[in-house]
């Protein structure tokens, strides 16, 4: 009893661990993606696209910072780039109105 105790004691120390964890790495990839939004505007592009790289790495799976990546490439005239994190924006939702929004800029600046 004493085992299966120490046990389940253990497994929600680490599912607690776990669980802040992942509240961190969403903050901090809340963190990111406002800090290289504030790059964006100051027309830092690269500066952008580096901050948008740590939020991916944290969070591979945001939408939002594929497409403020897809934007910064946009800006360097950088287009197969900003194609694909559209691509990957609308991969991961597909009703990501501002993802076409920036595909089909790519596609007309490109002519």
């Amino acid at each position: 009893m004493r085992q299966a105790y120490k046990l389940y004691a253990f497994s929600l120390i680490i599912t607690m661990s776990l669980c802040v964890n992942i509240a961190q790495a969403q903050t901090n990839v809340a963190d990111l993606l406002k800090q290289g939004k504030a790059k964006h505007t100051a027309k830092d592009y690269k500066a952008a696209i580096a901050l948008f790289d740590q939020a991916l790495k944290l969070d591979n799976k945001s939408k939002e910072v594929y497409y403020h990546r897809g934007m910064a490439y946009f800006k360097l005239h950088e287009f197969p780039d900003a194609v694909a994190d559209f691509d990957r924006a609308i991969k991961l939702d597909a009703k990501y109105a501002d993802a076409y929004v920036g595909k089909a800029l790519v596609k007309y600046e490109a002519g």
